[in-house]
């Protein structure tokens, strides 16, 4: 439904699975990978069916959160847990590791460094 709605213009957001979303982010320059095209949705989508056919869910899942953009220059799980909680990833409480999953969502908006972003 998502991948309709990108194509007929009335997306809603929430389409790009975790694959799309590591393939866009390591596979295309910034530029391209911002561009709302259906050439760059289509080869973001063959892309991640060849990388799912290659690689487990769980190596999938590690590939994203090691690459994921976490706002504060930290690229990666463990640039994120030493930026945001001076500590491993390993070493994270329950509540620290739920905000760093969030935080990909909207790095700048959910700064908790930013104390705008606390007011929201």
């Amino acid at each position: 439904r998502a991948g309709l709605g990108y194509f007929s213009g009335n997306e809603s957001g929430g389409g790009s699975t975790i694959t799309q979303q590591l393939v866009r982010n390591i596979a295309f320059d910034y530029q391209y990978r911002t561009e709302r095209s259906a050439r760059r949705k289509l080869e973001e989508i063959a892309m991640a069916v060849a990388l799912t056919q290659r690689k487990s869910k769980d190596e999938i899942l590690e590939m994203y959160l090691n690459t994921i953009y976490y706002g504060n220059v930290a690229y990666g799980i463990e640039a994120a847990a030493q930026t945001y909680f001076g500590k491993r990833a390993a070493e994270l409480s329950l509540a620290e590791a739920a905000l760093l999953a969030g935080l990909p969502q909207a790095p700048a908006a959910l700064n908790p460094f930013d104390s705008r972003a606390l007011d929201a």
